[in-house]
């Protein structure tokens, strides 16, 4: 089987209305199938399970949902109710999987006390750097809910905002989907399995946002066909006044928006006719501003999804496409297995836009494209592309990383891609780690004529005694194309010229998508050093020389 086939199947089980776990877990079974090599935006995970109860199939369910969010899962179940034996024996299965990701799933009647629970936690953090993700409690006949709101509410107070731990609201869970059916049913007289495992794909679709989650790698853009999804009825056949707005996908879509995800429209239709519906329906909530860009044509659709992502300056891979009719589901899915294929009834469950943190720049990036849209027009002013950039009166502010800053820090190492020397991916922990380590890690935010691009930009560098070494150089690819890298570049070697050093390394690791800063090096006046068998360059500065910033670009420290 070839992985796009698999992709496909998978993109079919979300979207299949009787979908079964046994059908999950012959996906699984699928992957050890497969014949030809793992595409490169396929991230990797891994995923342990330590619960009180039995779980049994849970952890191929996830791995065949991860598959459908571009994650290739490995999964450690730790035994039957030996969470507390995992947890503290050092010679445990689960520090040698030494997972990324750890699901703690314990029923209140297994523990002692939410101080037991909490000891637990503490050892998984100082053992592990896994992201941890706790189930709260159920609430049931032994524990009533007064109890268990109590106990909830000392769990919640004590991780909120945590860096690492995060508390999952099992039993709200519970209850959306109906408790007395799925839970302490007559499975549990089956080898202790408290979950009906007819719970388990709705379960790993959760659960898949957190994995999305933990490498950054949550969707970028949401781009929605018009007729009969964002509302029902033709636009081009019923008119304007007919069209019923579907106002709960959208009013998700909005919510989607605030949180920094980009709205975007790819439909078969008269531009004039949509524009005008979106513009002057009183029903709808979404209205142009929301998007970010629109192919409103009679191309085709997959032909459309290239030429957003292209416009947009984003990967497929980072695409949810959403629309009613499946044959423009399954002609996404054949030509781009990538992007996410969601049918709006199921948009609102779909948790491949999580995150556990969000950043101003976040929030402030439908506002940030609509800015982007009057720098454009700005740029047919002008003949030259030099005189254009001087004309956007560029601003950077560069600070050191500070604790509120190391979220944006660290989910920069994790997205971009194409202007990156190095492609390593930090957490926040490994972020703080490094600076704690003597490492600099400097961040830059970037403003304009038309408005602040928030931080777009890090560089992260190790001292060393006789030459320092660039261990991290990355720039949003919003701000890329300006002279930004290179005045930032200068103001590194600035700094770093005050330690007393004379050199200054820097390493070009290629990638399949970083082609765009594969001269940064040279360009900035680098030297090359060698080129390593692995296909990395290493190139050196010589800091007794001067190094030409761009003086059309005004640079400050903030304190």
């Amino acid at each position: 089987m070839k992985f796009a086939e698999l992709q496909r199947y998978t993109s079919a089980l979300y979207a299949g209305p009787g979908t079964s776990v046994g059908d999950y877990i012959m996906g699984e079974r699928f992957l050890h199938e497969v014949e030809d090599e793992i595409p490169a935006y396929i991230r990797r995970l891994r995923v342990a399970f330590l619960s009180s109860f039995t779980i049994q199939g849970l952890a191929e369910v996830l791995k065949a949902h991860g598959v459908f969010h571009n994650l290739l899962i490995d999964a450690y179940t730790a035994p039957y109710n030996q969470f507390t034996q995992e947890i503290l024996s050092d010679a445990s299965r689960l520090y040698g999987f030494d997972p990324q990701l750890i699901y703690l799933m314990i029923d209140r009647k297994d523990i002692f006390d939410v101080q037991h629970l909490q000891e637990l936690l503490s050892r998984l953090e100082e053992r592990t750097r896994a992201k941890i993700i706790v189930f709260n409690f159920v609430a049931g006949q032994e524990y009533p809910m007064d109890k268990i709101d109590a106990e909830g509410k000392l769990l919640e107070d004590g991780y909120r905002d945590h860096p690492r731990v995060s508390i999952f609201d099992f039993d709200s869970f519970l209850r959306g989907i109906g408790k007395e059916d799925y839970w302490y049913t007559k499975y549990r007289e089956l080898g202790d399995l408290r979950l009906a495992p007819s719970a388990f794909p709705m379960l790993a679709e959760i659960l898949a946002g957190y994995a999305v989650a933990s490498l950054g790698a949550a969707k970028k853009c949401a781009v929605f066909d018009l007729d009969n999804t964002l509302w029902q009825g033709i636009v081009g056949e019923d008119g304007i006044e007919r069209l019923q707005p579907n106002q709960t996908l959208q009013k998700h879509a909005v919510e989607l928006y605030r949180r920094g995800v980009i709205l975007a429209i790819a439909s078969r239709n008269n531009l004039e006719d949509a524009m005008d519906a979106i513009d002057q329906h009183p029903d709808m909530i979404l209205r142009r501003d929301h998007f970010a860009a629109w192919r409103i044509n009679w191309d085709p659709k997959d032909r459309n999804l290239y030429a957003l992502a292209e416009e947009l300056n984003i990967g497929t891979d980072s695409m949810v496409f959403i629309d009613d009719d499946p044959f423009q589901q399954n002609l996404i899915r054949a030509s781009l297995p990538e992007v996410a294929v969601v049918p709006p009834d199921r948009f609102h469950e779909y948790s491949g836009f999580h995150a556990f943190v969000v950043t101003e720049e976040d929030t402030r990036r439908g506002a940030m494209y609509g800015e982007d849209r009057k720098r454009k027009e700005f740029q047919q002013s002008f003949n030259d592309a030099e005189e254009y950039i001087q004309g956007l009166n560029i601003e950077i502010i560069v600070q050191e990383a500070r604790p509120e800053s190391i979220s944006r820090i660290s989910q920069l190492t994790q997205k971009t891609n194409q202007f990156n020397v190095t492609t390593r991916r930090y957490s926040e922990e490994e972020i703080t780690a490094q600076i704690n380590q003597g490492k600099k890690v400097w961040s830059i935010r970037v403003r304009d004529i038309f408005g602040d691009y928030g931080i777009t930009g890090t560089c992260i560098v190790e001292p060393g005694q006789e030459a320092w070494k660039i261990d991290t150089f990355l720039l949003s690819c919003r701000v890329m194309g300006r002279a930004v890298e290179k005045a930032f570049l200068g103001y590194v070697i600035d700094q770093i010229r005050g330690a007393g050093v004379t050199r200054l390394i820097g390493e070009y690791i290629p990638t399949k998508k970083n082609q765009p800063c594969a001269s940064f090096f040279p360009d900035a006046g680098f030297t090359s050093v060698c080129t390593r068998d692995d296909n990395v360059t290493i190139y050196e500065f010589d800091l007794t020389r001067e190094f030409q910033k761009p003086d059309f670009i005004n640079i400050t420290q903030e304190e």
